[in-house]
């Protein structure tokens, strides 16, 4: 599987200098014409009540930080829908438990898994799938976050630096 594609700042602060002026600033033209509008974000109607309030406490956020634009707002519907879902299928778990009590055809009656196990797991693999894309988990905010400058010097670089003073 190949490597995600970097920001031109981003391989630039990490010391990967191995494109040329030029390269860098078409680069940089190509990322600054595709930042895609905001103006119609906007909470879809189809989502549930408990969906809506997800969407709510997090649209402001995801905006300021430049996170959420018009083509991103199904996906957060999605990550939202899968919340309230998920929710529900842990409230089902802890009223059933983790087992439930199944008639078969011929009458007999088995302890079998909870259904809404299930149900859960894939609604938490959505969560995570889908909240990654909008940084909603540490490791998630890593990878977003450009990498900070490193302020350390090389020791043998400094030796050789030339001086303005001069």
């Amino acid at each position: 599987m190949p490597r995600q594609r970097e920001s031109v700042d981003s391989l630039l602060v990490k010391g990967k200098s191995h494109l040329t002026k030029e390269e860098i600033e078409r680069r940089r033209e190509a990322e600054n014409s595709f930042r895609p509008p905001t103006d119609k974000v906007k909470c879809p109607t189809w989502l549930d009540k408990e969906s809506k309030k997800i969407w709510k406490s997090l649209q402001e956020d995801l905006s300021n930080l430049g996170l959420l634009t018009n083509i991103d707002v199904v996906k957060l519907a999605i990550f939202c829908d899968s919340v309230s879902k998920y929710r529900d299928a842990t409230a089902k778990i802890n009223e059933q438990g983790l087992t439930i009590q199944y008639t078969n055809a011929a009458g007999a009656t088995n302890p079998m898994k909870n259904p809404h196990i299930s149900i859960a797991n894939m609604y938490a693999a959505m969560i995570k799938q889908y909240g990654g894309l909008f940084g909603l988990s540490p490791a998630a905010r890593l990878k977003l976050m450009a990498p900070p400058e490193d302020k350390k010097k090389d020791a043998f670089a400094e030796d050789f630096e030339e001086d303005d003073d001069d």
